[in-house]
């Protein structure tokens, strides 16, 4: 029992015969208590996770998640085929701006409520009435869950397929994995990343900024060798306007071409996806309010800059040849790049595969630390089912090592999709993509909802864009729907047999799929009577409210002690 301030507790209590659950949306403004300070003095009492990231570790580990060279090297072929060079480039610069609009507005949310479920615990916290916040959480938490999860597979799948591309190389383009192999491999690199994420957060945190500075440095390096070695550079117009197209379908009308423009944008999506994981471990983050916001917004930039840098090293290399790139040694651009550029060298070449492989190996590594610290928020705060199993942290390591087991499963069914289609990495990307979007959507538009309503639980935290702040949001919300939509079409046909098995995109039925299960889970299972919405996490320190500690009344600030004080005893 935390010591303290009894009376002020039961008045918190007693605003609502719910309990706890209603003390969050309390105004209190006739003592001078902020919404924020509130939920910080007395939050509900839920498991704390380990506090080791200082604010370089928080933003390392939001650009190694984003991890947009191994995005980027995973998706390559797809902007070649959709699109080509003239997409990938302004759709990269496109989606950039408005990756930043949405990372800001999300930030902004982020200030105010630090919590490892981030845009779930957000969806609960903004919604305007209790029961609507916990239905949006809940939605949101099953899009969250399924984007990381989908993006880990997509990592681990990917990274094979890379490996896959250097036996060919290796062999002359006689060998090659099989598709069995590979998903058997793919399925070993997910237990070496669990088998990693076992270490405790700090130790991980410094692996993460190797991480990060690793990504940084190959892909200069990479860039910068390949441009010197190439016999021969792209030229702008190649770089800028070579428009190309192998989708299937006939572009000759102009929607089609629109279409097929629009559709090249997912490898600049996926590229740009899970920004949200700095939110994510803003629980383990000191001073999370300005340094976990402040983490989000530096790791898009670095991402934006990196991917443009890669992007046009990888273009200007292709030396105007885009069959080459396409139709190589190898079924991978990126290594059929590599090839073209050091003239053929294949020891060289596959060295450096080899760093962009430990680049991709890396990348998923640091994103499902991500993933397990979302999916344990949300069986913390019982929103999945056997969360009760699963709430549970190991004593040494303070990880969630049961929800660790579970991802880990899942992500490995996830791997077994390439032995139904030949388009099903294509498919991840656009499960994880849309997935995203939604998740990252549903806080967003509710944030809008509290400016144009007026609502009294309208807050603005540390980190914050002021007057401009309802125009990015806006805007990041229509580019959020409009490619949520878009992706959902067929980004393949064959010119004579249309849409078949081995083409059709199967996005819209695992996102179907994944609705009806939640649907089911929530009407025929007793989640209703245990799943009250998101909570906060306990541990509190004053150093985290220093900036707000003067607004308290002096009865207050006792129980500010106090808690602070029975922390350290525990500790």
């Amino acid at each position: 029992m935390i010591r303290g301030d009894e009376q002020l507790r039961e008045r918190l209590l007693s605003n609502d015969s719910e309990g706890p659950q209603s003390v969050r949306r309390e105004e209190h403004e006739e003592e001078g208590i902020s919404h924020y300070i509130v939920s910080k003095i007395y939050e509900p009492g839920a498991k704390q996770l380990r506090k080791g990231l200082n604010a370089f570790m928080a933003f390392s580990y939001g650009y190694s998640s984003i991890a947009v060279v191994s995005s980027l090297c995973l998706v390559i072929n797809f902007g070649f085929e959709t699109g080509g060079p003239s997409i990938m480039i302004w759709g990269w610069l496109v989606s950039s701006v408005f990756t930043l609009f949405t990372v800001v507005s999300m930030a902004e949310i982020c200030s105010l409520y630090p919590n490892a479920g981030n845009v779930y615990y957000w969806s609960g916290i903004l919604a305007p009435s209790e029961r609507s916040g916990i239905i949006l959480s809940y939605i949101c938490a099953w899009f969250i869950l399924l984007g990381n999860i989908t993006a880990d597979s997509s990592f681990s799948f990917g990274m094979t397929q890379i490996v896959s591309a250097c036996v060919q190389l290796y062999s002359g383009g006689d060998r090659s994995l099989s598709t069995e192999i590979e998903v058997l491999l793919s399925i070993l690199v997910l237990f070496s990343w669990k088998m990693k994420n076992k270490m405790k957060l700090d130790q991980q945190g410094w692996f993460s900024n190797f991480s990060a500075v690793y990504q940084l440095l190959s892909t200069v390096g990479v860039i910068s060798i390949v441009m010197i070695l190439s016999p021969t550079l792209s030229n702008s117009e190649f770089v800028f306007k070579r428009y190309n197209n192998g989708t299937g379908f006939n572009d000759q009308s102009q929607s089609v071409f629109l279409y097929i423009c629009i559709m090249g944008v997912l490898m600049s999506l996926f590229g740009l996806s899970g920004y949200e994981s700095g939110a994510a471990l803003s629980e383990e983050t000191k001073n999370a309010d300005i340094e976990a916001p402040k983490g989000m917004v530096k790791a898009v930039i670095a991402s934006c800059l990196t991917g443009v840098i890669f992007l046009l090293g990888m273009l200007y290399a292709c030396s105007n040849n885009l069959e080459a790139a396409l139709n190589g040694l190898t079924d991978q651009s990126v290594v059929n790049i590599l090839h073209m550029s050091t003239q053929s060298k294949t020891w060289l070449t596959l060295v450096l595969s080899l760093v962009l492989i430990l680049n991709v190996f890396l990348a998923g590594f640091a994103h499902l630390t991500v993933t397990t610290r979302v999916t344990y928020a949300l069986v913390r705060d019982k929103a999945l089912p056997g969360s009760k199993w699963m709430d549970h942290l190991n004593p040494k390591t303070q990880n969630p090592d049961r929800v660790l087991l579970i991802v880990f499963l899942l992500e490995a069914a996830f791997c077994l999709l390439p032995l139904i289609s030949t388009t099903a990495f294509s498919a991840l990307a656009q499960i994880t993509t849309i997935a995203y979007n939604v998740s990252y959507g549903i806080p967003i538009a509710l944030r809008l909802y509290q400016r144009a309503t007026n609502s009294p639980n309208l807050r603005v935290g540390r980190y914050s864009f002021g007057k401009y702040s309802p125009l990015i949001q806006s805007f990041s919300l229509i580019w959020l729907c409009i490619t949520s939509i878009v992706l959902l079409f067929p980004q393949k046909i064959d010119p004579i047999q249309g849409i078949t098995i081995e083409n059709f995109n199967y996005t819209s039925v695992v996102l179907v799929g994944t609705m009806i299960f939640a649907c089911i889970y929530w009407n025929c299972s007793s989640i209703q009577r245990r799943f009250l919405g998101p909570k906060e996490q306990i541990d509190v320190h004053l150093s985290e409210i220093s900036h707000l500690y003067q607004e308290l009344p002096e009865y207050v600030q006792n129980v500010a002690k106090s808690i602070d004080q029975e922390y350290n005893l525990m500790k």
